[in-house]
């Protein structure tokens, strides 16, 4: 008895110390799941006591479907397993199936750094594989499939005041939750005769909150410009798309607007008002005043170009780094990255020159870099079966940063659509 007793006290702390990181992964959605439709993996990392940073989750290949990091913020559990205190962090993923069919989810790997007993440790953890099916809907279903989805529609001027060669702006917002805003297809805008048109890049936005919910976003905007007076219907508009909740094809409609260009009014001449000159005075001892005050500003606009030119030679060298830094990451996303966030990270990149679009971007580099970028948004955004150069792209970007370019909105409309509305 006493031996069974000595050999249960050994044992207890062992088990005590034996207390290891757990990781699960599970599936949110239940029911039968359509393609495009959104499919939330779960993934929840325990610890004995209490972590000393994130775990790292990798990225994941899915074949056939877009996997993301779920947009969602991470949640922190405490639960207790087998008399041991362990401190959670609940993430996941965002898996979109393309088709129907079974998609397997293999396992991955997650290291996690922690304390127990105020010791630091690190560990690997490997999660167990994942499978789900994909059901397939009506063959004219489409594949956006959401939840809550709305569409609406605005014009930047009154429709009773248009004149020939003004530019009529027409932004459609598509707005639904439980989806991925890179998923969203583009709205189809039929042309109109007798008017020129001019589509702008979309702006594409996640984590978009809409009272208490969450949702995603795109916007697409449309010029259009008539030479000639008249009068023109725009077309209404049909999006078509599939209600995960009510299980059914479903289609958002936009009435479509009448809109008159009236004739151009000619401007009425002003007659010029002619002043009386006055008489000459002496300006000898003002222009001697205005020599002195002329030299004091050039000398103290030298010294300010001289400050300046100090200061940023003081700090190029640590921006250059940072830029070399950054333009490494971009080239590392480029080459390996999922095609949305390759995307994603050319806007980020585009941005810090000033610059308004990833387009307008483009349109200031090589013929390479503007064929391979346009190549990937058509893929993205107008679902077309074409593959972009990921080497030559990631080669382009890394034989030219971004120039430096301040770019200025007027107050004025553009003179020129067809440039500012690509």
């Amino acid at each position: 008895m006493r031996v069974l007793l000595l050999l249960l006290t050994l044992t207890f702390p062992f088990v005590a110390n034996a207390a290891e990181p757990i990781v699960r992964v599970a599936l949110k959605e239940d029911g039968q799941i359509v393609p495009g439709q959104q499919v939330h993996l779960l993934v929840d990392v325990l610890v004995p006591d209490f972590f000393t940073s994130a775990p790292e989750l990798p990225l994941l290949d899915v074949p056939g479907a877009l996997v993301t990091r779920s947009n969602e913020r991470s949640q922190n559990l405490v639960q207790s397993i087998d008399g041991v205190d362990f401190s959670g962090i609940r993430s996941g993923y965002s898996i979109i199936p393309e088709t129907d069919g079974r998609f397997d989810v293999p396992s991955f790997q997650i290291s996690v750094s922690y304390t127990e007993d105020a010791v630091a440790k690190k560990a690997t953890i490997a999660t167990t594989p994942v499978s789900f099916a994909v059901g397939s809907t009506l063959a004219a279903a489409p594949t956006f499939a959401a939840r809550a989805l709305t569409i609406t529609q605005e014009f930047d001027r009154d429709l009773s005041t248009l004149k020939a060669g003004d530019a009529l702006l027409r932004t459609i917002t598509v707005y639904a939750e439980d989806t991925q805003a890179m998923t969203m297809p583009p709205v189809e805008m039929a042309e109109v005769p007798g008017l020129r048109s001019y589509r702008r890049d979309p702006r594409i936005e996640d984590g978009v909150s809409v009272g208490r919910e969450i949702g995603s976003r795109r916007t697409d905007t449309v010029a259009y410009v008539a030479e000639q007076s008249g009068t023109f219907a725009l077309p209404p508009i049909a999006y078509p798309w599939f209600d995960v909740d009510a299980h059914l094809a479903a289609t958002a409609m936009l009435p479509g607007a009448e809109v008159t260009f009236e004739p151009k009014v000619a401007a009425i001449g002003i007659p010029p008002v002619v002043e009386e000159q006055e008489p000459e005075r002496d300006w000898s001892r003002t222009r001697s005043i205005g020599i002195f005050v002329a030299a004091l500003v050039v000398a103290a606009l030298l010294c300010v170009s001289a400050y300046a030119l100090a200061h940023r030679r003081h700090d190029a060298r640590p921006r250059q780094r940072s830029e070399r830094r950054l333009l490494g990451d971009l080239r590392r996303t480029i080459l390996s990255a999922p095609e949305p966030q390759v995307y994603d990270a050319l806007m980020r990149w585009s941005a810090r020159g000033g610059y308004r679009s990833l387009r307008e971007w483009a349109d200031d580099g090589s013929p390479e870099l503007r064929r391979e970028i346009d190549l990937l948004s058509r893929k993205l955004f107008r679902g077309e079966a074409v593959t972009f150069d990921r080497a030559v792209l990631a080669g382009r970007i890394a034989s030219r940063e971004p120039p430096r370019r301040i770019s200025k909105q007027s107050a004025l409309p553009p003179l020129n659509p067809a440039v500012d509305c690509r």
